[in-house]
């Protein structure tokens, strides 16, 4: 089995066109969970809506219900990375004119003369939608998708990592026009409702782009967050430093007689400071229009015009003056000397590092930042209230513009990651084109943006960092085709792919059953029949900027325990040590260590021994009183810091 082909007929389930997707989104349910587990694409072999006739069993069949229908299912299906065939392309001419005879006749995109239908016409899906992720502190904003037991819940957690089947739970695709938030594991809206207690609430809801209670305005304050910064230099191979044996010190030669000379060291070449922006603009004195593979250099151009350019594509070259290096003065010539005595001895030096081989950078990444603000809730129930966090929970509140309600809105394609083959270091790396799994680390003698990569799930292309213009492409179409990188082109199909993070395969969606593989390291990559067994096709994506979660506190039951009573008292510090400011007694669990010993005494394990050594001037926090047994903080004593919440100031 190459895929998994489904019909679905949401016209028939007595549904209204508007639902006619999500019905869909629910009775693929299993079948995605299935073919992901099996490594192994949908195809939607059929799905239409009939645009005349009528039948008991379905709510309206009229060009309206089709086009609604006809867009909500393009979108859908970009969304969700699905192949299909619409049924169908022509209405029929064959075929009675009874209600349910219209039914049948009435399913084309193009009328019997093979003229396109006036309804499909005017259907607009719209200006592309951005795949993101909500970031707060470091935690993504989720949502649980099907087949699990919190289905539609919407909480904070750490961005996913490994072949967890867990991706699609972060993503959300923005409709900076409606200002709406869509789960791609739900297919439903984020959205915010009062309920019978007058408290707002936060959840998924299906999408409709007129229910005020989906949109939400998203207020900057002013602060950013930068998300990926350009690594401008060559990295540099590994300097070999000359050990210098201890038996050998230098020895330093007399001075020569006075009527020598003094020797003057020979003046280094200048160094230019515009020296990368020549290497960039070659010998174009005006305004550049540049690509990874050509240049070209127009004439009569002012800056201003070659301003209005897109800078992607467009640089200024016409300010740089004409570079001529000033030769290095010669050193003076010294007299020769009868001397016999032995010259001064330099210490070894290292050797100097070289540059990593030649990498093409093509255009320079910029650096990418992206807005901090919050999330303001537009429902007419809500209004002016905002989204906050609250120990992992989200609540919509009145608006605090305190950290609590701070988020970013970081695009896909935007988020640094590697790829790798799973349990292996075969990082996906990109220099001249060519596309290699190799196993040389970052700082040795690659470019540090060779292995970086990011991600678009909506537009389906992994783009390289440093050539920040080239797409993974298939370059020849066959099996075990290569794969290198070529200019990105949102229309070149050779630069479709989708990636299952349940068994870390990277589907090519030109032609299924295809994906991405590599024969071993350093080797270049290619396409080869999807099979979950196949070790070089299991691929890890991981973020280069990942967030830090707060550990969360034990439950009472672990975190306030007695001491057995088998414990042995704990040893007093020596002498040497700094004596404390008070009595302490020995053996209660209560009861602290000296805050000059070394080591800091459990509550719940035997006091380690003190050591004799100096104690260490570490300053350690006061931790909070336990919320499970707040009679014991009545009590006159002082509570041992315990080894997890030692803090340094």
């Amino acid at each position: 089995v190459d895929v998994v082909a489904a019909n679905q007929f949401s016209q028939w389930e007595n549904v209204w066109a508007k639902d006619g997707v999500n019905t869909m989104f629910d009775r693929l349910k299993n079948i995605q969970a299935s073919s992901r587990a099996a490594g192994k694409q949908i195809l939607i072999a059929e799905t239409g809506w009939s645009s005349n006739g009528s039948f008991p069993s379905i709510k309206e069949a009229t060009p309206e219900s089709s086009g609604v229908y006809l867009k909500d299912f393009l979108l859908f299906a970009e969304q969700q990375n699905l192949n299909f065939y619409y049924f169908s392309s022509f209405n029929l001419k064959w075929g009675d004119d009874s209600a349910f005879g219209l039914i049948e006749k009435n399913w084309g995109l193009f009328d019997q003369n093979r003229n396109i239908l006036p309804h499909v016409r005017s259907v607009v899906v719209g200006k592309p939608q951005k795949a993101v992720r909500l970031w707060h502190n470091g935690l993504v904003i989720k949502v649980d998708g099907a087949n699990t037991r919190t289905e539609g819940r919407v909480y904070l957690d750490l961005p996913t990592t490994g072949l967890t089947d867990s991706l699609d739970r972060e993503v959300w695709f923005y409709d900076e026009d409606h200002k709406t938030f869509r789960s791609k594991s739900t297919n439903q809206c984020l959205d915010t409702f009062v309920d019978d207690a007058g408290v707002s609430q936060l959840h998924v809801y299906w999408c409709d782009v007129t229910n005020a209670n989906q949109h939400w305005d998203f207020h900057a304050d002013g602060s950013y967050e930068i998300v990926s910064v350009p690594q401008v230099e060559v990295a540099e191979v590994a300097t070999t430093t000359t050990t210098v044996a201890p038996t050998e010190a230098p020895t330093e030669a007399p001075t020569d007689p006075p009527t020598d000379p003094p020797t003057v060291p020979p003046t280094a070449a200048p160094v230019n400071p515009l020296a990368k922006y020549y290497a960039e603009c070659g010998d174009c004195r005006n305004c550049q229009f540049f690509t990874p593979y050509y240049s070209l250099c127009y004439a009569n151009w002012g800056p201003r015009d070659c301003g209005l350019m897109p800078k992607s594509t467009h640089r200024w070259c016409g300010s740089l003056p004409a570079f001529v290096p000033v030769p290095p003065k010669a050193a003076p010539t010294r007299r020769p000397t009868t001397s016999t005595r032995r010259p001064a001895t330099r210490p070894p030096q290292p050797t100097p590092s070289t540059a990593a081989p030649g990498v093409f950078l093509g255009p320079k990444a910029s650096e990418v930042r992206v807005p901090v603000g919050v999330f303001v809730s537009l429902s007419e129930t809500s209004p002016g209230k905002c989204i906050r966090s609250n120990d992992g929970l989200l609540q919509v509140v009145p608006c605090s513009f305190d950290d609590s309600t701070k988020f970013s809105i970081r695009p896909f394609e935007t988020e640094e990651v590697t790829i790798k083959i799973a349990g292996t270091d075969w990082k996906i790396t990109e220099s001249f084109g060519r596309v290699v799994a190799t196993t040389v680390s970052k700082v040795d003698s690659v470019h540090p943006d060779t292995q970086t990569w990011f991600y678009d799930p909506l537009a389906k292309t992994i783009r390289s960092k440093t050539n920040s213009q080239a797409c993974l492409t298939l370059v020849e179409d066959k099996i075990h085709g290569a794969v290198q990188g070529r200019l990105c082109d949102a229309d070149n199909e050779f630069q479709q792919w989708s990636y299952n993070d349940l068994t870390g395969q990277i589907y090519y969606m030109e032609k299924m059953g295809l994906c991405l593989a590599t024969d071993g390291p350093n080797q270049p990559l290619h396409v080869q029949f999807c099979d979950i067994a196949v070790q070089n096709q299991k691929w890890l994506f991981e973020l280069a900027h990942h967030g830090k979660k707060k550990q969360a506190p034990l439950p009472c039951e672990y975190n306030n325990q007695p001491a057995p009573a088998t414990l042995a008292p704990p040893v007093q510090a020596p002498a040497t040590a700094v004596a404390p400011t008070t009595t302490t007694t020995v053996a209660p669990t209560t009861t602290a260590a000296p805050a000059t010993t070394t080591t800091a005494v459990p509550t719940t394990t035997a006091a380690p021994a003190t050591t004799t050594a100096a104690p260490t001037k570490t300053r350690t926090r006061r931790p909070l009183p336990s919320p499970c047994d707040k009679n014991e903080m009545d009590a006159n004593t002082t509570v041992a810091p315990t080894t997890t919440q030692r803090e340094t100031i």
